[in-house]
This record gives C-alpha cells, sequence and structure tokens, in this order.
C-alpha cells in the first residue's frame, strides 16, 4: 500500500497536486496541448449534457450558430465559451483553514492589520509568519468581573462561583467585534486556568476550575455572545475544564472535574449550548468514546485539537502525540486515532506543533506531519509556537509545502459556459477541486456573477455547486443549470464565481469571508470574485 504523504490522498492515493514531477505538482500547470485537450473535453461534456453537439466547439467569447430546437424564436446567437487555468504556485489565504496564531484580545496594541498582511514580526520563528485569516483566542473567566490577559489566567489559585459580570460579556463582544472588523475568524477557548500558581510559577496544581454548575451556568451566559459572533468564529474549543483548558490536570476539589460524569456533562452542556450555531472541538479523542453512549457516532458534534501535534516519539517509539493517542483503559491507541480520524472527516482538526520527543530527525518530523495532516484532514495549524518544530520542517524543506496544503485549497482547472438561443437558458461546467489537506467546514452558496460591459452586475445562485463538498485531494466535474428571469442583451460578459458564507444576507456582506480559488488570473482580492472569463453574445439574425 502507497504510504500517504502531503501530495497523497490518504484514502485513495491520488496525487494531491496534478500528477507530475513535485515542482510542477506545486505549480499546478499543464503543457499547452494538454490544456487545449482538457478544454475540448470539458466544452464537450457541457455541450453533450445540455443536449448539444459535441463537434460544435468554438474558442471562448465566440457565438456558435446552431438550429433552434422546436422551431423556437432565437433572441440570440448560442454562446459556447470555455477557459483553462494554471494553478496558483502557492496556497491563497482562506478563512475556511490555514495557518493561525495567538492573540491577546485584552491587549488593544494587537496589530490585527499585519496578521491578515503577513507583516508581523518573525520573532523566534525560523522564518516569517505568513498572511493569516485565523487566531485563536484564551478567554480567561477566572475573574468573573473582567476580562484579563489569558498568560496570567488563574494566578490568584482561587477558583470562582460567581456568574459572569456585565464588563466581562461586554468586553467579550466587543474583542468579536474588532476580530471580524479586521476580516478574520477566530478560533475560541474559554479557560480558568493557564497552568500559573498565585505565585507566577506553572503549577499544574493551581489554580482551580470552576465547579460543574458554575461552569454551566457561565456556558449559558457565554451562548448568546457566541452566537451573535457565530459568522467569525472557525471553531470553538470544549475548554473551561484543567490546565490550559485542556482537559488535565484539573485541582477543583482535588480533581472532581477529571472524571467521565463531569466530563459528558460539560460535554452536553457545551453541544446543546453551541453546536447549531459554530464548529466545536475537543483534546482527547478519548473524550468522544466515554461520550459516545450518549449518542450515535455520526452525530457527534465535535473535531479535535492536537495541542501536541506531530510529536512523533513517545516512550515506546509509537506515534502517540504525548498523551493524545496513548493507549488509556480500554481505549487502544489504535482506537483513538480511530476516533481522531472519523471526528476529523466530519468538523475540523486543529493542530499545535510541539518539538519531537527525543533526537528526532527533521526527515522524521516532516514524515509525521505528512502522515498525520492526511489522515486527519488538518484544517488549521499553530504557525507561531514552537519554533523548534517548524525549524526541522524548515531544513527539511517541508515548512512551505506544508503551509500550503492545510486547511482547504479549492482549485479550478477549467470552466465552460453555454447560454442557450433564448438567451436565458444558461449552462455552467467546472473542472474543480481541492488541493488541500482539509475540507471546507463552514456551509457556503455559489452564486455566478455576470458583469457586462457596462459595469451592470446581476447574481444568480446555483443552488447544485458547493465547495463544501469538494474532497480533500479530489478533482470532479461539476455541472450547474439556469433560467435568467430575463434574457441577455447583446455585449460582452465577465462571467464569474462567488461563494458567501450562507448566513451573509447579500453577496455584499462579510466581504472579509471570500473563499478564493487557487487558479492564477481567477481570484480578485479586491472584489472577492473568481473570473471565470469574457464571452460575447450576438443578437439572432
Amino acid at each position: 500500500m502507497m504510504k500517504p504523504s502531503p501530495l497523497h490522498h490518504p484514502q485513495t492515493g491520488a496525487p494531491h497536486r496534478p500528477p507530475a514531477a513535485p515542482a510542477t505538482r506545486r505549480r499546478g500547470r499543464h503543457g499547452p496541448a494538454a490544456r487545449t485537450s482538457a478544454g475540448a473535453a470539458l466544452l464537450a461534456l457541457c455541450l453533450t449534457a445540455c443536449g448539444g453537439d459535441s463537434r460544435s466547439i468554438a474558442p471562448a467569447n465566440v457565438g456558435v450558430s446552431a438550429p433552434e430546437p422546436g422551431g423556437a424564436t432565437a433572441a440570440i446567437v448560442p454562446v459556447a465559451a470555455s477557459w483553462q487555468y494554471d494553478l496558483t504556485p502557492h496556497a491563497i489565504p482562506n478563512s475556511e483553514g490555514g495557518p493561525w496564531m495567538h492573540i491577546d484580545i485584552t491587549n488593544p496594541k494587537t496589530n490585527y492589520q499585519a496578521i491578515y498582511d503577513g507583516t508581523q514580526p518573525q520573532g523566534q520563528n525560523p522564518m516569517p509568519l505568513p498572511a493569516m485569516r485565523i487566531v485563536h483566542a484564551y478567554v480567561c473567566l477566572a475573574d468573573p468581573t473582567q476580562l484579563t490577559a489569558y498568560a496570567k489566567c488563574g494566578a490568584s489559585g482561587e477558583g470562582t462561583t460567581q456568574p459572569l459580570g456585565a464588563a466581562l460579556l461586554q468586553s467579550l463582544d466587543q474583542a468579536l467585534t474588532t476580530i471580524g472588523n479586521a476580516r478574520l475568524k477566530v478560533i475560541l477557548r474559554f479557560i480558568y486556568n493557564f497552568g500559573v500558581s498565585n505565585n507566577g510559577s506553572s503549577d499544574p496544581a493551581q489554580p482551580n476550575d470552576a465547579d460543574e454548575a458554575t461552569m454551566r451556568s457561565h456556558i449559558a451566559q457565554l451562548a448568546p455572545i457566541v452566537a451573535a459572533h457565530k459568522d467569525i468564529v472557525y471553531a470553538m474549543q470544549a475548554g473551561f475544564i484543567g490546565k490550559w483548558g485542556e482537559w488535565h490536570n484539573s485541582s477543583q476539589n482535588n480533581a472532581a472535574n477529571d472524571t467521565v460524569t463531569v466530563h459528558n456533562a460539560v460535554l452536553a452542556a457545551v453541544s446543546q449550548a453551541f453546536a447549531s450555531n459554530v464548529n466545536l472541538e475537543v483534546r482527547y479523542p478519548y473524550l468522544l468514546l466515554d461520550y459516545q453512549p450518549q449518542t450515535a457516532p455520526s452525530e457527534l458534534p465535535f473535531g479535535i485539537h492536537n495541542d501536541a501535534f506531530a510529536s512523533v516519539l513517545c516512550r515506546d517509539g509509537s506515534k502517540c502525540d504525548e498523551g493524545t493517542y496513548n493507549a488509556r483503559g480500554a481505549y487502544t491507541q489504535a482506537a483513538l486515532y480511530a476516533a481522531a480520524r472519523q471526528a476529523a472527516s466530519t468538523h475540523t482538526f486543529s493542530a499545535e506543533p510541539v518539538t519531537p520527543e527525543g533526537a528526532a530527525s527533521a526527515a522524521q518530523a516532516s514524515d509525521a506531519v505528512a502522515q498525520q495532516s492526511s489522515d486527519m484532514q488538518l484544517s488549521t495549524i499553530n504557525a507561531s509556537f514552537d519554533p523548534n518544530s517548524w525549524r526541522a520542517w524548515v531544513k527539511a524543506g517541508y515548512a512551505t509545502t506544508l503551509l500550503d496544503s492545510v486547511g482547504p485549497h479549492p482549485v479550478l482547472y477549467g470552466a465552460a459556459l453555454q447560454v442557450a438561443s433564448d438567451g436565458r437558458t444558461v449552462s455552467l461546467t467546472l473542472d474543480a477541486g481541492n488541493r488541500g489537506w482539509g475540507r471546507i467546514p463552514h456551509p457556503r452558496e455559489t452564486w455566478l456573477v455576470l458583469t457586462d460591459a457596462s459595469g451592470n452586475v446581476s447574481s444568480y445562485p446555483l443552488s447544485s455547486v458547493s465547495p463544501a463538498q469538494w474532497a480533500p485531494g479530489s478533482r470532479q466535474t461539476v455541472q450547474a443549470a439556469l433560467t435568467l428571469p430575463t434574457p441577455l442583451a447583446a455585449g460582452q460578459y465577465t462571467a464569474a464565481l462567488k461563494f458567501p458564507a450562507t448566513s451573509a444576507s447579500s453577496l455584499a456582506s462579510q466581504s472579509y469571508d471570500w473563499l478564493p480559488l487557487e487558479s492564477q488570473g481567477v481570484f480578485d482580492a479586491a472584489t472577492g470574485l473568481n473570473r471565470l472569463g469574457q464571452f460575447n453574445v450576438k443578437p439572432a439574425s
């Protein structure tokens, strides 16, 4: 069996990039003959599917005369246009996955624009930080009267039983608004304990978590705010329990929170409060197996955040990522890995790298991340944490491939558009795919946007086109048909696609949430449109 790699799909073994030498795969280029053949085949498919003559192939922007079906009066000369595209050499940032970094939402000096542009200081990182569309925020609830810096969360050493105050909730609402205004999405994690004791040192026994009743009360208070900002919440991690909100080293009443009963109660509360609005993640796959008796496996509303990603070597030489996949009771390492893989197939899998345990080589580090990234359909990764891991990947020449592959990366190889002689019946065929490791986790609509030579724009929904269905490593033919409300007038048009979130009230809203197709000359960062090409409409004689 072929071993999964960052360039091969884990189930099918199909090439992750277009089949060619590695450099060509990354660029996604085809030779001129291959492009001409692909375009002809695509247009032929469209014509055949739509009842046309596959021999009537013409270059883009040329009208094609054809007999009128059923003796109907022709409004225009039928149009058949096709376009082919080279893929971009590297990924284009999108908000459906990719690299992220921690932010402190209490820090008014956070430079969100630099995060968006990729101009933030390199710091200790072995490479410049890339442009990002996602940030991660710990939200400290240890002091219910106000938001405090996450790095000092719980430094008093005391837990809380008080409701969250109006000032804290208002500050959280304002912080999320600021993130949205910066055109970013956020991974949220609510915590009581960042692993600091009352003297400021790291101590897994301090401070206390909240008790179960308080956590459930706080969850109920937070739910309306998260719902109000659901459009900019990439994921919400279960949090609340334990050191760093990672569900270990809980100190509430001598680890009373480290029980299956409390775990399941908090998971149920989180699910009930948030699952209908945002994507959820848990730290350990064993939590899913413990919780599974409460619901059918297919209904588990959680993905995974692996905060020891690709740490590679455990004491026995297995790949258990510092406890993520360690055998636990009746759960074998294989069962836990499979549970994580199942969760990642329907939800997101976020990663924070940890320096490989032992003397792992750069090659080992790259091999581990490639294996797990393919298996888990890696959605996001912290690009600003643990410079040792990134240094190993840079040394192996693997860091760029990782950043180009993490998350979904929709692409377009070709497109063909037909307009029938009535000027209203439109057919569209796309040769599309996803060259990333991850899926598109949030629902999106697809709109065909036509702009005439005078700049007048008309937009039409394409209900049969869903980029969220483009599986990692896949390439497929996608077809759509629609009837325009009025015939197209004679003149030149530009056809484009746009993929707004389903919660968007209009095409103009949520401009930060554009989804680019990674094909050269297609995505327009100024408008969010993915330009297919131009075609001419000529009146029937």
